[in-house]
């Protein structure tokens, strides 16, 4: 676990340095094996890319906090809703954000 949280964390600082921001992940899209796979790929990449890799980042992590302030909201106003349509209603919502990907 250190191991790998001193690793993030050069990782991080190499981001700063080449990009001037730190990474930015959607971490609740992605398995940890994921997220170091993402972190090396992108440390590769243009900072012109880089940018837009995360604000597609940002973009899927106010998405599932919106549908997330929306269905804690529904449930608690409208408590009759059904969960199944609760999470259709969120799917919608989800697949309005250009780079957001729902599976069934």
């Amino acid at each position: 676990m250190e191991a790998e949280a001193a690793r993030l964390a050069e990782w991080n600082e190499r981001c700063r340095e080449k990009f001037g921001f730190p990474f930015i992940i959607c971490m609740r899209r992605h398995s940890k094996e994921s997220i170091f796979a993402e972190f090396e790929r992108r440390l590769g990449c243009t900072p012109a890319d880089e940018l837009h890799a995360a604000l597609d980042e940002v973009s899927r992590i106010t998405a599932l906090r919106l549908v997330l302030l929306i269905v804690v909201s529904m449930r608690s106003t409208q408590p009759y809703l059904s969960y199944i349509l609760i999470v259709e209603l969120a799917k919608r919502c989800l697949m309005q954000v250009p780079s957001m990907r729902v599976e069934n």
